[in-house]
Order: C-alpha cells, then sequence, then structure tokens
C-alpha cells in the first residue's frame, strides 16, 4: 500500500514524455471546446425559447410582457456574441 502511494506521487526529478503532456493538453482543450459550445447551444435555444415567447405575448397584444421578454432577447444575444 505505501509503495503505491509513492508511485503515484508526484516526483521532481522525473520529467514528463513531451507525447504525454501533448496528449493531456489536447484532451483538456477539447473538454473545453465540448463545454463552450454546450454553452453556447444553450444559449441558442434560450435565445429561440425567448423569441417565440415574445411572438406569442405580442399575438396576445401583451405589450408590457413582450417588452420584458425582449430585454432578456437582448441580453442572451449579447452574451452569445
Amino acid at each position: 500500500m505505501i509503495s503505491q502511494m509513492f508511485k503515484s506521487s508526484w516526483n521532481p526529478f522525473k520529467k514528463e514524455d513531451p507525447k504525454e503532456l501533448v496528449r493531456k493538453w489536447k484532451g483538456q482543450i477539447r473538454t473545453d471546446m465540448r463545454s463552450t459550445d454546450r454553452e453556447i447551444q444553450s444559449l441558442l435555444m434560450e435565445q429561440k425559447k425567448a423569441a417565440t415567447a415574445i411572438k406569442e405575448a405580442a399575438k396576445r397584444n401583451d405589450m408590457v410582457s413582450a417588452k420584458v421578454r425582449t430585454a432578456t432577447f437582448g441580453e442572451t444575444r449579447s452574451t452569445a456574441a
């Protein structure tokens, strides 16, 4: 058990393999790109929902609600851009 602990611990005298470092960094970049893409897609979906809600409010002639939703629509639009 103690030998396993020392094997997994960080060794300041051992340099990491450059290929392994590149592999690790690329994996982290891919992970970050996927999470960013998910955030963008969720913002776009929220934007579409807000647009349909604005249209529905305008059809009902509820201008107060439409104006409030237009403000949130502008916020999501500036965030996604």
